[in-house]
């Protein structure tokens, strides 16, 4: 089986108020199986086994404060019943709820929590509108929020995001976001 293969489900971006005891709660309750954990500076993920060649994830990421949990596997069937599953006990947040907070934001740490948290939220085919806002978000004035959209590009296929990063690589007034996007760019790049 190719990394293609590999059937990964929608990101359910966990309210604010979300704990890691709730998402260990919920594993251990439906009766998955302690996998794995890892731990960065920034970001905190555990694994459990669902069955076989099925997985639950949760990811929090300390350094843009959004958390989710997500299924993989090899069976389409299998992680989108299981998704499915976890989206009823988390509640998630919803991509036309978040678009329509990135809209509402008036305070820029408002608006950059909530671009991130859109952008984990979306799927591998997202609403134009979704689009055209973190692209709005890379052409900001403010630094904070184009660092922001570029912290999206850790969510979004390459694809998507690829023109907007590769500017931001060859014509931000930031050295930081400069270097910053050049990893993007040369890490997507390299995997090609």
């Amino acid at each position: 089986m190719t990394e293609q293969d590999w059937v990964r489900g929608d990101r359910l971006v966990l309210p604010r108020t979300a704990t890691a005891e709730e998402v260990i709660t919920f594993a251990e309750a439906v009766g998955f199986k302690e996998g794995h954990e890892q731990r960065t500076s920034t970001v905190h993920e555990r694994v459990w086994i669902i069955s076989g060649p099925l997985y639950f994830h949760y990811v929090d990421n300390a350094e843009t404060g959004v958390s989710y949990v997500q299924v993989t596997g090899e069976s389409a069937e299998a992680v989108e019943r299981f998704t499915g599953i976890a989206r009823k006990y988390f509640s998630p947040r919803a991509v036309p709820d978040l678009m329509a907070e990135v809209r509402a934001a008036k305070e820029r740490d408002d608006k950059v929590f909530t671009l991130v948290q859109l952008a984990t939220a979306l799927a591998s085919d997202p609403p134009p509108e979704a689009m055209r806002m973190l692209q709005e978000a890379f052409d900001s004035p403010d630094r904070y929020i184009r660092r922001a959209a570029l912290l999206s590009a850790l969510y979004l296929d390459w694809p998507l995001v690829a023109p907007f990063v590769r500017r931001m690589h060859e014509h931000d007034d930031e050295e930081t976001l400069r270097q910053q996007a050049g990893y993007f760019v040369e890490r997507n790049d390299d995997a090609s």
